[in-house]
């Protein structure tokens, strides 16, 4: 029963009541089943009037979702290329590496999987998503070597949840920067990506554009 017509129903049965209110205080049970109704109509109304002031799904909400949708299809086709490049038994043997990072992640052997990711499959998607591991365990000089060398070497290359290797290196390298002062190639970067992947998401499906400080 939808809400409305249970609404109607509910207030009809106290109207239909309404007589006998006069004698609820010599009937305890009456009294108490009345009671009952007058919240459970007191609760109705108030949720009908919720329900009239919920805004609907705004065209930035659905372009957003349509977005992610489609950079999780650009992540599905990647990872599809890998499977017609590299045997199966590569592609498990790559994925048990990576998988360290996950369950030990900064671990030293995490990192020595990883090391091991990149010199085994230089060319495989899930290698990226492995550098950028290795990038953001870093600090200083090394993790901007680490972010410029995703950049370079790994652009294409996709996380499972639609989130682009090349583009977020490009956001974390920009923040980098900024925390090192150097406002200059932090700018370039940021440019960069509000030209050439106003698209990009991160990991929780937000655009990476709607990060980037004023």
């Amino acid at each position: 029963m939808s809400r409305a017509p249970f609404f109607l129903l509910i207030s009809a049965a106290i109207t239909a009541a309404a007589p006998t209110l006069a004698v609820a205080a010599d009937d305890p049970q009456l009294a108490e089943i009345l009671q009952r109704l007058a919240a459970i109509e007191a609760r109705l109304t108030a949720l009908e009037a919720q329900s009239r002031h919920v805004a609907p799904p705004t065209a930035a909400t659905a372009d957003l979702d349509k977005i992610q949708k489609q950079q999780k299809q650009a992540a599905r086709k990647r990872m599809a290329a890998d499977r017609d490049n590299f045997q199966p038994e590569q592609l498990a043997q790559a994925e048990r590496l990576y998988q360290v990072a996950n369950n030990q992640p900064r671990s030293n052997q995490a990192k020595q999987n990883l090391e091991e990711l990149l010199v085994k499959f230089p060319e495989m998607n899930r290698t990226g998503c492995g550098l950028m591991y290795l990038a953001q365990w870093s600090s200083g000089a090394e993790r901007a070597e680490r972010l410029q060398q995703a950049i370079d070497l790994y652009n294409g290359c996709y996380y499972g949840d639609g989130a682009q290797v090349g583009a977020l290196a490009r956001f974390l390298l920009a923040q980098h920067y900024l925390e090192q002062g150097d406002k200059g190639k932090a700018r370039q970067l940021f440019d960069d990506l509000r030209q050439n992947f106003a698209t990009a998401i991160d990991h929780r499906g937000e655009l990476l554009t709607s990060q980037i400080p004023n």
